[in-house]
């Protein structure tokens, strides 16, 4: 690849960065990192950032309904780092119970990790509030906005 390819190569990538993070209304178009599927994007924070940050008794709250590429890393994380998972159960109307999520959220919550539309319940969590509360206690949220992105506005 000659030198100028790779210029264009690298100005088409930024470019796409930038159209990516306006479609998101991220802040800043170095804020958008690309994987290759939201699986891989989970591992690469639990495996930098979860192992990197976590300690005993730290606290990762995650709902019952998520999938199972969600699960299974902090598993793994919370078992390596002594961190303790708490699961939000489904609520009358077989989504996740935000009322109990909000309930859980204390000073030792230091993820929350949550869907934001599932494709299989036809749920829509209240993102901003989960995020709110979640910062509430200094808190991160790890949001799967996969089957939302697509199909509503959303502002990250």
């Amino acid at each position: 690849m000659s030198a100028l390819s790779a210029a264009k190569a690298t100005d088409e990538y930024e470019l796409a960065r930038k159209k990516v993070a306006a479609f998101i209304k991220a802040s800043d178009s170095t804020d958008i990192v690309f994987t290759r599927n939201a699986t891989e994007a989970i591992n690469l924070v639990a495996y930098s950032w979860g192992l990197s940050n976590l300690n005993p008794g730290d606290e990762i709250i995650l709902t019952i309904a998520e999938h199972h590429s969600a699960i299974v890393p902090w598993q793994i994380v919370a078992q390596k780092t002594g961190a303790i998972l708490k699961f939000v159960n489904l609520g009358v109307n077989e989504v996740p119970d935000v009322e109990e999520l909000k309930e859980m959220i204390i000073e030792r919550t230091k993820l929350l990790v949550v869907q934001h539309v599932s494709n299989v319940l036809g749920s829509v969590l209240p993102i901003e509030d989960i995020v709110i509360w979640a910062h509430t206690v200094g808190a991160n949220v790890l949001v799967d906005a996969c089957q939302s992105v697509p199909h509503m506005v959303v502002g990250v």
